[in-house]
């Protein structure tokens, strides 16, 4: 059905410009010009704003691709994706020349860059690992602590706080992977880092540092159900990480779990290891 309406519709237009061609282009003009005073509007608009303007692309959106676009930016956000590409006055052209544009990266799990490791806490390795990724379409990055000690975790909670505050920072948070962790599925962590949950270690932790938003554990240790509960409570997401659980028994119970993080050494492993 919705084929032969199409069809028709085709049909229909056809025959209006068989019949009536004057009338027609002049429509088909006016619909044109209409298009273009919608887009010289919302260029008025934005006339007093320093914009960056990105023409002549493949844009990908929700909705699918979007040819012969624009991607309007002030201050490195993006401001619009409209199918209007009339250059925007004053803005800066970037010209894609057929090339694709796609949204940015979120790095939600990301140990350093560039020779900067996250775990050195100090600003200079922070930096050095988060310009690493910006320069290769990341636009918003988690810094992520394998298994550390306390001293450890408040020097790069420390740091994490300081450039969460600068003006449009791509910091948004830290992230913990550990060091609550299942020490037979510890992998590539420090073990000598790793241990149960202390309610007397994690609590000020949490309450001190606010930039702390995921922290991974494993939920069949002692005390990790109360961690999990307590952390959720504070807005931290509960992530479920190097773990001997098999899913579906006390994973389920996990409170929010929001992914399965590093899989080679969760559940799926540990039912393989125990089928073999």
């Amino acid at each position: 059905m919705p084929r032969l309406i199409l069809l028709s519709g085709a049909y229909l237009l056809k025959k209006l410009e068989n019949n009536w061609g004057n009338l027609f282009q002049k429509v088909k003009k006016l619909l044109f010009l209409l298009a273009n005073l919608i887009c010289q509007l919302k260029i008025l608009t934005y006339h007093s704003i320093m914009l960056t303007q990105i023409i002549n692309a493949k844009i990908l959106t929700p909705q699918g691709w979007l040819k012969d676009g624009s991607v309007l930016m002030r201050d490195n956000k993006i401001l619009e994706v409209t199918n209007c590409d009339l250059a925007v006055i004053g803005a800066e052209l970037i010209d894609a020349k057929g090339m694709y544009v796609v949204p940015g990266g979120v790095e939600i799990h990301c140990h350093g860059g560039g020779g900067g490791d996250f775990m050195e806490g100090t600003e200079e390795a922070f930096r050095t690992a988060i310009n690493a990724h910006m320069k290769h379409g990341t636009t918003s990055i988690f810094p992520t602590l394998s298994s550390s000690t306390v001293p450890m975790i408040e020097a790069a909670a420390e740091t994490c706080t300081k450039l969460m505050a600068e003006p449009d920072s791509p910091v948004l948070g830290l992230h913990l992977e550990g060091h609550y962790l299942n020490i037979k599925m510890a992998g590539g962590q420090m073990p000598e880092n790793i241990k149960d949950p202390d309610p007397n270690e994690y609590i000020p932790i949490v309450e001190k540092w606010n930039c702390i938003k995921r922290w991974d554990a494993a939920p069949e240790l002692p005390g990790a159900m109360q961690f999990g509960k307590y952390i959720t409570g504070k807005g931290i997401v509960a992530s479920v990480a190097h773990t001997f659980v098999l899913h579906g028994i006390q994973v389920i119970r996990w409170p929010r779990i929001s992914i399965m993080q590093c899989p080679v050494f969760t559940s799926v492993v540990s039912i393989n290891m125990k089928e073999q």
